[in-house]
């Protein structure tokens, strides 16, 4: 059906929606203004680009907290924070890791650093390093609390991303760990975008 006339349809009702797209197959040539569903989701077909899914039929949140921790004597190590998640279907993910952390030092200089690491790739997630804290007065206890807001993207289901921290090899340590109780928590959120 071809019309001038804009299509206005009646509000839904409670026996139904007065529009039904059902899941299919994606149009192998779509022409721009074509709008299906698949499995995945609703895509349009706006000019030359395929936008879609809009809607992500299901919702992924995950969650997890860590216990404190402390870092073992080695300098520039990367240690597991504790709270990664396993992003359960390919897709782009917001994942944001709030990490508590204590530093001290007798000898001053050293830095805490974190990142986000794909333990499934063995490798870390590009420019997620930021610095947790940094000891630039001895006996001087530095208490931080940091989030990395990242958009993180899987190509396979099941990936685990995990928040990693590590000290520099400056000054010498009289603490240095991740913390986790009443007063803040060393966590991790995520939740599928796209």
């Amino acid at each position: 059906m071809i019309s001038e006339s804009p299509l206005i349809l009646p509000g839904s009702v409670a026996a139904g929606a007065q529009l039904r797209l059902p899941p299919g197959t994606a149009p192998s040539a779509p022409v721009s203004g074509d709008v299906w569903t698949t499995a995945a989701g609703l895509f349009v077909r706006i000019g030359t680009a395929t936008i879609g899914p809009l809607f992500i039929p299901t919702a992924t949140r995950l969650q997890a907290t860590a216990a404190s921790a402390v870092l073992a004597a080695a300098n520039s190590t990367w240690y597991d924070a504790g709270c990664g998640l396993v992003l359960p279907d390919a897709g782009t993910y917001f994942f944001s890791a709030t990490i508590r952390s204590w530093v001290a030092q007798s000898a001053p200089g050293g830095t805490l650093l974190a990142r986000l690491y794909n333990t499934s790739t063995g490798a870390a997630i590009a420019n997620s390093e930021t610095r947790l804290a940094y000891a630039g007065v001895a006996s001087t206890d530095y208490l931080t609390t940091t989030t990395i807001n990242m958009l993180v993207t899987t190509t396979v289901a099941g990936q685990t991303v995990r928040p990693e921290i590590s000290r520099t090899a400056t000054g010498t340590y009289s603490a240095a760990q991740t913390q986790t109780d009443a007063n803040g928590r060393t966590r991790s959120l995520a939740f599928r975008i796209a």
